[in-house]
């Protein structure tokens, strides 16, 4: 068991204690896409001054597919805040036997998944 001051600040977002300063109160990983969130949500199609990190593909560049990219940056941000925040709630809690198998067992390659989309496209 690791003792920590009470004085000792964790990250608002998945709880750890390895927090950089200066980062409004959220470790270094979860700071980053916090930041993403902020700048997608502030998007406006009309004022390309706002549209930084936009993919600058041209097709992207449509007012029809403008808020679905922008609800899907927001959303994976989320996802990956999530995804951070369960991760270290299983770094600081009890290991079971399903977690030792997750990480384990090999992961399907994604050789797989595209030996299947070229069969099918047979």
């Amino acid at each position: 068991m690791v003792i920590r001051s009470r004085k000792q600040k964790k990250c608002k977002n998945c709880g750890t204690y390895d927090i950089d300063n200066g980062s409004r109160g959220f470790c270094g990983k979860c700071y980053r896409f916090i930041l993403k969130r902020e700048q997608v949500c502030k998007w406006v199609f009309s004022d390309v001054r706002t549209l930084k990190g936009y993919p600058t593909d041209q097709q992207c560049h449509n007012p029809k597919y403008f808020e679905m990219i922008k609800d899907a940056y927001i959303a994976k941000a989320g996802d990956i805040l999530r995804s951070i925040k369960m991760r270290e709630i299983i770094r600081n809690g009890s290991v079971d036997g399903l977690d030792i198998e997750s990480e384990s067992t090999p992961q399907q390659s994604c050789w797989v998944f595209q030996d299947a989309f070229i069969n099918f496209e047979r």
